[in-house]
């Protein structure tokens, strides 16, 4: 029946937007995007070289290198790109300038297909980056405010408690030896 030759057409047709309407998002290969997901996202990095987790203007943080790395990646479409609200981005802790992280969390809405994107995001990603991967969570799932408890450990090389390898402490000892001996002396 004609009729439904033209509604078999117009089906045919829905990607075809009207003039002015925004742009659909494209996978990484151009291909129409797949829908995106609530998922929370695992990483871990090294923070040398980097002004801290937050994005921050004019500064080069650890969500600048990760956003990109998803948008490459497919997982952010371009339209979506540099607007953490429209993503519904949020991470459970914030590190400073160069402190690393080896367990972070970053919830958001992504497209997760077609299959790959852990390792479309890590090939996108710079050294000292590793995306662990992801998993769906509830639609009001939300890293920072769901985070029951964050636990930081502090890495100090051994060296730092020897006081033969370390000036300024060997300085310390020194005044302390000759405080004692000027309060023995006046004793």
């Amino acid at each position: 029946d004609d009729a439904d030759a033209a509604n078999d057409d117009d089906a045919a047709n829905d990607d075809a937007a009207y003039p002015g309407a925004p742009q659909k998002p494209k996978g990484p290969g151009g291909e129409k995007a797949g829908k995106k997901r609530k998922v929370a996202i695992f990483l871990a990095y090294v923070g040398k070289g980097y002004q801290g987790m937050q994005r921050n203007p004019g500064a080069v943080t650890i969500e600048d290198e990760l956003e990109k790395a998803i948008v490459a990646a497919g997982g952010i479409s371009d339209l979506n790109a540099g607007d953490f609200a429209k993503v519904q981005w949020m991470r459970a802790a914030r590190t400073d300038k160069g402190v690393s992280a080896v367990g972070q969390c970053v919830s958001l809405r992504m497209v997760i297909d077609p299959p790959g994107v852990i390792d479309r995001v890590n090939a996108a990603l710079p050294e000292g980056f590793e995306f662990f991967g992801y998993e769906r969570v509830t639609g009001g799932f939300n890293a920072k405010t769901m985070c029951d408890r964050r636990r930081y450990e502090y890495v100090v090389p051994v060296k730092a408690f020897d006081p033969r390898a370390c000036k300024a402490r060997r300085d310390v000892e020194l005044e302390k030896d000759q405080a004692q001996a000027a309060a023995a002396a006046a004793a």
